[in-house]
């Protein structure tokens, strides 16, 4: 690879003095220097009919021509009902809460990040990348993720990593990464992070296509096209099983690229407006906020339009996504007591499902957006008011590692941290082990 990143060399707890998402800001100020596009505005109305196709491809063929995807998902995930849930909770209408098992993607590769990453691996392939770069905490799920799809794909994938809560799951992590063939990079600080990433981006720009740059969360436009498709494929198992609509589709909002997705999958199949995404804010609202995933969604139509055909453009549906109330709701209530770290009504939601509908959900994301969803039916409830059709969406990647672990060839098996590169050691040797915070899963 070329280049050689720096280390932090701050000293520290390993706390996260800006939040995990500091970093973003980064992120954003140098992709819009590397990768500027020029975006004509959408003029036409949205269509009245469910939409049919089931994915962009389909939905728009020119597509093919510029976007290239590499398939990771085994099928369609589950669009099943929370029948446990309505039942605890005395709903007398079957249907009314329905989940999507975005958990139940692609085994390892589970969570929201297939989706993203079909498109970001068929990206750095068309650019002939021999090398990935991602970032994010610790004990990133993204990391994981790309590294799993990256090295199966052949690359050469390198993982920035930083400062989180350490706990029994994010060691599991940084021993899998390492089973699993990535090359690691140790940082303190978040800030320390965000320079890093801002070096891969650059080294991405001119490194001639043979270096990968992948934003934290595979969250850009080409990587939140993967969840227009997810939108476009829910829309059409209800349409197959002649199903309603969900009245609102509850997610929770990291990065933001899965909700912007699911925002423009909404404008694209006649449904914005009718159906209301709810975002559950879990990270920095300084960085991550309802303004910031309206912009996020806005990008992403536009470049999908610039990515297009003048025929299939013709097409395209117009979405007031700054504006729109009934199509977009941000949730702000949960993020509290910060990145990472959980209520303990948090903690009470995640054992619920786990007791009703045997499904894991985490403390970072996926709980904080079921935990509002509870407290939901809960005021309706007390109110007396009619709980709206919602689908949850779950989006975390529940796989247990300790396989994978198991599996590797250690030069020290009583002690496989050993293996990782010497910054990493102390966070398994110093017994810093938070049991009020679970890992995060970036």
């Amino acid at each position: 690879m070329p280049g050689t990143f720096f280390k932090d060399s701050l000293p520290g707890k390993h706390r996260a003095t800006w939040g995990p998402f500091a970093l973003l800001f980064v992120c954003i100020f140098v992709n819009s220097l590397t990768r500027s596009t020029t975006h004509a505005s959408p003029t036409q109305t949205a269509p009245t009919q469910t939409a049919s196709p089931e994915n962009l491809e389909s939905f728009f063929p020119s597509l093919q021509e510029r976007v290239k995807k590499i398939p990771l998902l085994k099928g369609r995930t589950p669009l099943t009902p929370l029948s446990g849930l309505e039942a605890h909770f005395d709903i007398q209408s079957p249907g009314t809460l329905l989940v999507k098992r975005d958990d139940l993607s692609q085994d390892l590769l589970g969570g929201n990040k297939a989706r993203k990453l079909e498109y970001l691996l068929g990206e750095a392939q068309t650019r002939g990348a021999r090398s990935l770069i991602t970032a994010g905490m610790w004990g990133s799920n993204h990391a994981l993720a790309t590294t799993v799809a990256g090295r199966k794909q052949g690359y050469r994938v390198h993982l920035h990593l930083g400062p989180q809560p350490v706990t029994e799951n994010v060691k599991k992590k940084l021993l899998a990464f390492k089973a699993l063939g990535a090359d690691l990079h140790y940082h303190s600080t978040s800030i320390g992070l965000g320079f890093a990433i801002a070096k891969a981006m650059l080294l991405d720009a001119l490194s001639g296509g043979t270096v990968f740059h992948i934003p934290p969360g595979g969250s850009s436009p080409t990587g939140s096209l993967g969840y227009i498709n997810g939108y476009l494929e829910m829309a059409r198992q209800l349409e197959e099983t002649q199903a309603p609509l969900p009245e609102q589709i509850v997610v929770p909002i990291g990065s933001m690229g899965t909700s912007a997705g699911l925002l423009v999958g909404s404008c694209l199949a006649g449904h914005f407006g009718k159906v209301q995404i709810i975002g559950v804010g879990v990270s920095d609202p300084f960085l991550s906020n309802e303004k910031q995933t309206r912009k996020s969604a806005k990008q992403l139509h536009q470049t999908l339009e610039s990515w297009i055909g003048k025929e299939d453009r013709n097409r395209i549906p117009a979405c007031d996504y700054m504006h729109s109330q009934d199509a977009f709701r941000f949730v702000s209530d949960q993020y509290q007591p910060g990145y990472g770290a959980a209520s303990p009504q948090v903690l009470q939601s995640i054992e619920l499902l786990k007791k009703t509908e045997q499904i894991q959900l985490d403390p970072t994301y996926s709980g904080k957006a079921m935990n509002w969803l509870i407290e939901e039916i809960a005021r309706n409830q007390a109110s007396g008011t009619p709980l709206k059709k919602t689908l949850f969406w779950l989006t975390y990647n529940s796989f247990d590692l300790q396989s994978v672990i198991q599996d590797h060839q250690w030069s020290h098996p009583e002690k496989p941290w050993l293996d990782l590169p010497s910054s990493f050691h102390e966070i398994f040797e110093s017994g810093r082990e938070n049991k009020k915070k679970e890992s995060i899963e970036d």
